[in-house]
């Protein structure tokens, strides 16, 4: 069985999809436009082929955004600590806030049958869903 990458004729640019075949002649019907087929499955996110030479080299992407960086290790763009935390804040919030107001339904009922000593804890769960709105924001 032989295996195929594609790469674009004027980039270099790996294709995403790969072919392989026992039969040479199915590999012209398969090889996509403005592509050429090279041997081996090659990753089209951390290779690219030298268009001169057709030696598959190592390759570095866009970054997806400005908060990625670069991890040589894996030849990946990861997001960066900052964006990391915020997801991270933004995700807490989100479970804090169903808590609360799943837990609100007690409060309003304690409300509704002691006004005096009951809106005080709906007011409580009601700010505290206010501040954490604002880690949402980010």
């Amino acid at each position: 069985m032989k295996h195929y990458s594609f790469f674009h004729k004027e980039t270099g640019l790996l294709h995403p999809c790969k072919f392989s075949t026992d039969d040479d002649s199915q590999l012209a019907n398969n090889v996509p436009p403005d592509h050429i087929a090279i041997d081996g499955h090659h990753d089209h996110m951390r290779k690219r082929v030298n268009v001169e030479t057709k030696e598959v080299i190592d390759y570095q992407p866009l970054p997806p955004s400005a908060e990625h960086v670069w991890d040589e290790p894996t030849k990946t763009w990861n997001l960066n600590p900052e964006a990391m935390a915020k997801i991270e804040r933004r995700r807490t919030a989100y479970a804090r806030i169903a808590i609360l107001e799943a837990s609100q339904h007690r409060a309003v009922r304690e409300a509704m049958l002691d006004p005096i000593g009951g809106i005080g804890r709906l007011k409580a769960i009601n700010d505290e869903i206010v501040s954490l709105r604002s880690d949402l924001k980010e």
